[in-house]
């Protein structure tokens, strides 16, 4: 008999029974709550379900996930076990401060990272002799906040760590596709730094970066060989995760990140010859294989990618080299051949100009302006100066990409919004990335807001002629992969 105080202990254990519905994913919430009034809990055509082995309730899948090959494992990267193709793998850096310590100038970078330096060191010698928790009460109870206090600050000061400004620790870092930042690399102002000072040591390393585990959105794949950004390829939850070519140990030595292990086991499964590199290369092609991401959609979502042994291995492998080297290599292949399209304001006269991207605008007279220049509006005064006000906004269907209010560029094929990472194609990251914003820190906002698009119009167009180039090439890439079984 149970009575009010009966303990859990002591409760009947009963097998529980889940039941389960789904409303519309687009419904809002005003949407949903007006279906429930209307649909008492005894009226609803309820799904029972029982868990899988692992606990999934939903979006349960029935394939052969659990015999593929595991490309990383928690267990090896503590050294339990060879049984996984890459033995390190690290999220990307977590700075916990982008706009103090990412831009695209090294100039104004370095001054906001010395200003927050030196506010960090007047605090340090306010709050000497104070408790971590004391501190944290000063900090909260201030009226304004210089500098952005985390964890890892406040566990600095605390401890009565200096802070000192080294240009050293500058590196160009992967910070969303297909844009490259300067980052200030330094575990004093990067929140985390997790495995990448062993996998990029002071130089570059092939990696595969990869968002889908813990993530709402599907496999995305970007090879990379530069320290790269807890959010590179990131559009919603989930971080990104790396698994490089090579690692260096605690003397910077150099040593293959592939194991042992997994040149043997696809030896088993029939691709014998293939190289640690080979297999370096397989993975990154079937990554990006539709069949397989198709498949295993589900699977991508919760668990770190497992990787199958197709025939003709070799011609995987070659295939992902290709991709790797595009990727890479994305800032020196050739300008796609976009029509660059200027509209001059005072002649109103628009002029073309070919792939080589130079800047044509027709004066009043023909000559050439640096800038398009109109009339005041009943006035008979010289010409004044208009400012292009930014777009940066694409036209997928007409295949028109809108840089200012005064120039665009036309001809994007269809094919290159195809190449997308996450729910963007690699143009848009690009076209995203650019945008004049204002910043979300107030101390950045009133003192260090230098960046205008216009400084880099010319830069970012090259860039946008780049991209659409591998973003052709990525596509013809993937459909010539071998139609086989995923």
């Amino acid at each position: 008999m149970l009575t009010p105080s009966t303990t859990a202990k002591e409760m009947p254990k009963r097998k529980a029974k889940i039941y389960y519905t789904a409303m519309d994913d687009f419904w809002r919430k005003e949407e949903k709550l007006a279906w429930l009034r209307e649909n008492p809990i005894h009226r609803i055509a309820f799904e029972s379900i029982t868990p899988d082995e692992k606990h999934n309730w939903i979006n349960q899948t029935d394939n052969n996930w659990e015999s593929l090959i595991p490309m990383i494992d928690k267990e090896v990267k503590l050294g339990r076990t060879e049984e996984a193709i890459f033995k390190l793998f690290s999220l990307g850096v977590v700075t916990a401060r982008d706009e103090w310590v990412y831009g695209f100038n090294e100039e104004f970078v370095a001054q906001q990272v010395q200003f927050l330096i030196d506010s960090y060191n007047v605090d340090l010698v306010e709050f000497q002799g104070m408790t971590k928790e004391k501190i944290k009460e000063t900090i909260s109870k201030r009226s304004r906040q210089e500098i952005k206090w985390t964890r890892a600050v406040i566990d600095d000061i605390a401890a009565g760590k200096e802070y000192r400004f080294d240009g050293v620790n500058f590196r160009i870092a992967a910070y969303r596709p297909f844009v490259d930042k300067l980052l200030y690399f330094s575990a004093d102002l990067n929140e985390m730094q997790y495995q990448l000072p062993r996998i990029f040591g002071d130089g570059k390393n092939p990696s595969v970066n990869f968002l889908c585990v813990n993530s709402s959105n599907e496999l995305a794949v970007l090879g990379s060989d530069r320290v790269f950004d807890y959010c590179y390829l990131k559009m919603g939850n989930g971080g990104t995760q790396s698994a490089p070519k090579y690692s260096y140990d605690s003397d910077g030595n150099r040593q293959d990140n592939i194991t042992d292990w997994a040149v043997e086991e696809f030896a088993r499964r029939g691709a014998r010859g293939l190289t640690k590199e080979d297999i370096f290369h397989y993975v990154y092609a079937v990554l990006h294989y539709p069949p397989y991401r198709e498949k295993y959609g589900q699977n991508l979502k919760r668990e770190f990618p497992r990787i199958p042994v197709y025939e003709n291995a070799r011609d995987w492998t070659a295939l992902g080299k290709e991709l790797m080297e595009l990727h890479l290599n994305y800032e020196t292949v050739e300008l796609f051949g976009l029509r660059r399209v200027d509209l001059d304001a005072a002649a109103g006269v628009r002029t073309r100009s070919g792939s080589e991207g130079s800047l044509k605008t027709a004066g009043a007279k023909g000559t050439k302006t640096k800038n398009p220049v109109a009339t005041a509006p009943g006035s008979d005064s010289e010409p004044f100066v208009s400012k292009a006000r930014t777009r940066l906004v694409a036209d997928k269907v007409k295949g028109i990409i809108e840089i200012d209010t005064y120039t665009r560029l036309e001809g994007v094929p269809a094919i290159a919004w195809e190449y997308k990472l996450g729910n963007r194609s690699a143009l848009e990251w690009v076209l995203d990335q650019y945008k004049e914003r204002k910043p979300k820190d107030p101390t950045i906002a009133e003192k260090f807001n230098t960046y205008k698009f216009a400084d880099y119009k010319t830069q970012v167009i090259d860039l946008l002629k780049r991209v659409c180039t591998v973003s052709v090439k990525t596509m013809e890439i993937i459909n010539l992969m071998p139609d086989t079984e995923a």
